[in-house]
């Protein structure tokens, strides 16, 4: 795959002549020549940068203060430094300071002490002030550092923000003098979970089935898979697309489209500005290209893939347009993007195309709901890790553990596979490299009847305008449907309510009392849904699942 990486042209346009004059412009610095590297060469990748180090600030973990018991002042950075806003929690503090504080106001801050002055420098609390202010004008990048970037954007120069840039004296003093670290497991975390090496699981694939498109007729993969809701890898079925020989490559989508601008979580992005962010930036949880309305922004994006045999019935598509929930959605992003666990919207299925690059997924049936993640009482939200590789460092060991034995599918999808996601499983993707893919949500015979009970049930105005049309559609192109779909699971003893469960109607219902909570709590998890939106605007966009 080849990918736009970013090298200055020249020195970088000014906007402050002297350090002491604190007029700043918002004027845009000059755009960076890019030139094109391939990434499938080994040495393109400095892996250096994504091996944990030593933290720029010596942050180290709160659990080393029992290494050093017998310094009295071990904890004198934290204690001394933060005075009574020591009694806050480390992430409450960043939440205090991220949502009440100017970045005038953090600059004095930091000028109080050494402990304040780590806190105020958290990429989490520059990178909401970043794009807050510029949106997605904060290009270029700098520095690996969402600090420096707005240094960068609003002064016009590269150095320290309100001296909060530690000097290389100070940083040579810092990792000299223990008692000079400050033990937070917040920050430390934070940092750590950016740079720390993928781990052994990144290549770890079990208990998925891979079949080649030559020996998979579509009649077979309906019977297998489809209308079973089992997941399945299928190779070599999106090989003739031009998106597989080409016209994806990074260099030519930037060539193509170097204005228009996709939904890049946070904000919305030229493909040559990503493609200088998805290389610059070393973040837990990097901004990720999602944009369901890709097709509709350039539409010959849509004619450089086509919807797989296997998944051309979706009885979705016999809507309106207007009233059609959302169902495509392009993606690309950088090694440690991705979606956090949950199930796809309305219980459809999807199919998922790597182009390039390579991501890891985990896939569990829908009764059982992956560890440490947490629906709501009615299976609308999900709360979680805050980031899939923090998940992977401290959660995944437990997939070895009952119940989760024998019951996962993990899946390490090269360029070229094709994933089918069944209705209501519960999935994640990772990306272990930079990646780019398409993916469509639709709805089959094999989940049909779930579908509609679905839509019926929930109630909502937005599900109740696409259930009658839907019925009306039915009746009038493929009457009888509903009907051949119950006589083949009646033949194969097919158990509707094991692979769909629904989630609990709360519309109407009276409070959950404590005690009705307590009485729950031995009852195995009911459905999640989680909702993409049914057309319209951005504001019922669903981005990857973010954790609350």
């Amino acid at each position: 795959w080849e990918t736009a990486l970013s090298s200055r042209a020249g020195d970088r346009s000014t906007h402050m002549k002297r350090r002491g004059e604190h007029e700043a412009s918002e004027e845009r610095p000059a755009k960076k020549s890019r030139t094109i590297v391939r990434l499938d060469e080994p040495d393109a990748i400095d892996e250096g940068a994504f091996v944990a180090g030593v933290h720029p600030f010596n942050v180290a973990p709160r659990g080393n203060l029992l290494l050093a018991c017998d310094d009295a002042d071990a904890d004198a950075v934290r204690v001394g430094g933060l005075g009574v806003m020591g009694l806050l929690d480390d992430s409450l503090l960043i939440d205090f300071l991220k949502t009440y504080c100017t970045p005038a106001m953090l600059g004095t801050l930091a000028r109080c002490s050494r402990a304040l002055r780590i806190f105020c420098s958290s990429d989490e609390i520059w990178k909401k002030l970043t794009l807050e202010r510029f949106g997605d004008a904060f290009v270029p990048f700098e520095g690996s550092s969402w600090r420096a970037t707005y240094a960068n954007r609003a002064l016009g120069t590269r150095g320290a923000l309100f001296a909060l840039a530690p000097s290389a004296e100070a940083e040579a003093g810092v990792r000299a003098a223990p008692s000079r670290t400050l033990f937070s497991d917040y920050l430390f975390q934070e940092w750590h979970m950016a740079t720390v090496a993928l781990g052994p699981w990144a290549t770890r694939e079990r208990g998925v089935r891979r079949i080649h498109a030559s020996q998979l007729s579509v009649p077979e993969f309906r019977e297998r898979f489809d209308w079973r809701n089992e997941p399945v890898v299928i190779e070599g079925a999106i090989d003739a697309w031009p998106a597989r020989r080409g016209a994806w490559a990074l260099d030519a989508l930037i060539a193509r489209f170097p204005e228009r601008k996709f939904a890049c979580g946070l904000a919305d992005m030229t493909l040559g500005d990503y493609a200088e962010y998805m290389v610059a930036q070393r973040e837990e949880v990097p901004l990720y290209l999602f944009d369901k309305a890709f097709g509709e922004k350039e539409p010959s994006l849509l004619d450089d893939y086509a919807v797989p045999a296997f998944f051309e019935e979706d009885f979705f598509s016999m809507l309106p347009a207007e009233l059609r929930p959302a169902f495509r959605w392009w993606l690309l992003g950088p090694a440690r993007s991705g979606s956090t666990f949950h199930k796809d919207p309305n219980y459809t299925s999807a199919w998922n195309a790597l182009v390039w690059g390579c991501k890891k997924w985990i896939l569990m049936p829908p009764d059982l709901v992956p560890p440490q993640v947490m629906p709501s009482d009615d299976g609308w939200d999900v709360t979680g890790p805050i980031s899939l590789v923090n998940w992977y460092a401290d959660v995944y060991a437990e997939l070895d553990e009952e119940p989760y034995r024998g019951r996962v599918t993990e899946v390490i999808q090269r360029p070229g596979d094709l994933l089918f996601i069944p209705a209501q499983w519960w999935h994640s993707a990772l990306n272990i490299e930079p990646s780019i893919a398409v993916t469509q949500n639709y709805v089959s015979r094999g989940n049909l009847p779930e579908v509609l009970n679905f839509l019926k049930r929930k109630g909502d105005d937005d599900e109740e305008r696409v259930y009658e049309p839907l019925r009306a559609a039915l009746e009038a192109q493929q009457p009888g449907v509903l009907d051949e779909i119950r006589a083949w699971r009646a033949a194969h003893r097919f158990n509707a309510k094991a692979r769909f469960p629904m989630p609990r109607d709360h519309s109407g219902a009276r409070p959950v009392s404590l005690w009705d909570r307590i009485e729950e709590k031995d009852k195995p998890p009911h459905g999640f849904v989680f909702d993409f939106g049914l057309g319209g605007g951005d504001a019922d966009a669903a981005a990857p699942v973010q954790p609350q």
